[in-house]
């Protein structure tokens, strides 16, 4: 047994106590008494789920991969991971999940699982499901192929889903609408009138009026939602909700002026009014998961002509960081933040020995300075595309992260070896 002593997110709380570690999980926790490693005043929190990576491996590993994607994750605290479909080959077939899996299996440091994608190819579906915790659907053309369009498909997908039991998980922007936005873009307030938060709105309906007469309907989760409109929209619908900091944090107007390619995404950055009631909407609970729709490309893809630049930021590592220094500076709940990225996810993807610091849950946990945020010094990240659009913000980085009660990474080094990561789900 291995005891941890400091200051133990509990109940939405940091009491100060002793963790108590036995094979990999929680046997105790103790108001006092000796600890093997004392952590003093610092912060002990759940190790936080990403359920939104694009680690582009395979198909573009140039930008991520396994190793370097996970590595990230550890060092912004992020025990857990879920890959997106959207790689080359797309994670459409039983064939192609296999070859990913085996990739994270060999490369990965912190556990990981990979989501299915939904197309007009949906035989290989029911299988995958038993292991992949769910499915994307994309609603609008973004980075890759996996546009659906076909309603009938969709409805579907939807359906074999819920006789599984596992969640669909939504890029939301319906393609109709950027088709009918659609013109030449100079500079990211372009990006975001040809991509407004209509399109989000009519993809939420859309999914909506495909429910009626499904014997069993899934959980819907709407991804990385970019406006207030669309969190009513959502909350009407009772889809899950999940944000990005990116889209809570920072806005078209002054973003990333020296390259102003690194401030695109899809759904795109929107005004700084807009991004207000969306960091609201989170404040105040209304969206209940926080995800990084990591997404990395070069910088020089990011230099390239506008119009022509790649959508997507990274962002694995600094998911919990920024928002720390949020709660830090009084403009958000501590518990909002962590149980966003712990508790919540967890909670969609049916992990019920993860999100939580307590007696039987596994020993995944980070250790964060809490009072003492500093700037995101983008050279020091670990993503293999090296910028940030954080750069500058402030952020309480991790010092110790713990997978199963053993480091990942401490005082700020990586200790793990490739391939310790563990599958979330039984592998194929």
């Amino acid at each position: 047994m291995t005891t941890y002593a400091g200051r133990i997110y509990q109940d939405g709380q940091l009491v100060k106590g002793v963790l108590h570690v036995e094979d990999g999980r929680i046997t105790k926790i103790t108001k006092d008494g000796p600890a093997d490693v004392d952590f003093g005043d610092h912060a002990i929190l759940p190790g936080a789920i990403d359920i939104h990576v694009h680690f582009r491996d395979p198909g573009a590993t140039h930008k991520e991969d396994w190793l370097t994607g996970t590595t990230s994750a550890a060092f912004g605290g992020v025990t857990a991971v879920v890959d997106m479909p959207n790689t080359a080959p797309p994670t459409t077939t039983m064939k192609a999940l296999k070859e990913k899996l085996a990739l994270a299996e060999q490369k990965a440091v912190v556990d990981y699982a990979a989501w299915c994608g939904a197309t007009w190819y949906l035989d290989d579906l029911p299988e995958m499901l038993q292991y992949s915790p769910g499915i994307k659907i994309y609603l609008g053309a973004t980075t890759g192929d996996l546009l659906a369009e076909d309603g009938n498909r969709v409805k579907e997908a939807i359906r074999i889903c819920g006789e599984a039991g596992k969640p669909v998980l939504l890029h939301c922007e319906a393609q109709r609408i950027l088709d009918q936005y659609r013109r030449t873009e100079q500079k990211l307030e372009d990006h975001h009138t040809t991509r407004p938060p209509l399109a989000e709105v009519e993809a939420i309906y859309d999914i909506m009026k495909a429910l009626p007469g499904l014997k069993k309907v899934p959980p819907i989760h709407v991804c990385h939602i970019a406006s207030a409109d669309a969190v009513r929209a959502a909350q009407a619908a009772k889809f899950s909700r999940g944000v990005c900091p990116h889209h809570m944090l920072l806005d078209h107007v002054g973003c990333c002026e020296h390259s102003p390619g690194r401030g695109k995404m899809n759904p795109p950055l929107r005004d700084p009014a807009a991004r207000e009631a969306l960091w609201q909407a989170f404040a105040d609970g209304q969206i209940p998961i926080l995800e990084s729709d990591h997404a990395p490309h070069t910088q020089g893809e990011k230099d390239d002509q506008f119009h022509k630049i790649p959508a997507g930021v990274p962002g694995v590592e600094t998911l919990l960081p920024v928002m720390l220094a949020k709660a830090h500076a009084g403009d958000v709940p501590l518990a909002t933040v962590v149980d966003a990225v712990t508790k919540a996810p967890a909670a969609l993807l049916g992990l019920n020995d993860r999100g939580a610091l307590a007696p039987g849950m596994r020993a995944d946990f980070a250790v964060y300075d809490v009072d003492a945020p500093k700037p995101v010094d983008e050279a020091s990240l670990h993503s293999k595309c090296g910028w940030s659009p954080f750069h500058g913000m402030d952020a309480v980085m991790p010092t110790h992260t713990y997978l199963a009660g053993e480091p990942v990474v401490a005082d700020g080094t990586l200790v793990a070896k490739p391939g310790s990561g563990q599958p979330l789900l039984p592998a194929p």
